[in-house]
């Protein structure tokens, strides 16, 4: 009896050396294009009367794609637009009620 406790000690203690020799697997992370590529990219590709109107921030995460998870978050998307020279402001006029909206340089 003494036998077989020791050699399942032993099978235990092996299991436990091979689980923490392996290597755990890296967080899942996007190959996608920067905030900045992207934004520049989209505004590219539309239309001068589509591109050339104020932008809410649920319009361009909308659009954009994110390195973590489906869509990158406000704060990152705001960051690229000021690197970029977009500038926002709040607008009060009929339609918009006060919404935050991004100006294109």
């Amino acid at each position: 009896m003494n036998q077989a406790v020791e050699q399942y000690m032993r099978t235990l203690t092996y299991s436990d050396q091979q689980t923490e020799s392996a290597p755990t697997p890296s967080p899942s992370v996007k190959d996608v294009k920067t905030l900045d590529v992207q934004i520049t990219e989209l505004m590219a590709s539309l239309p001068r009367h589509l591109r050339d109107r104020p932008w809410t921030m649920a319009e361009l995460v909308q659009r954009l794609s994110g390195k973590y998870r489906a869509r990158p978050h406000g704060q990152q998307v705001g960051q690229a637009l000021l690197r970029l020279g977009w500038r926002k402001e709040r607008r009060w006029e009929r339609g918009y009620d006060g919404a935050r909206v991004w100006l294109q340089p």
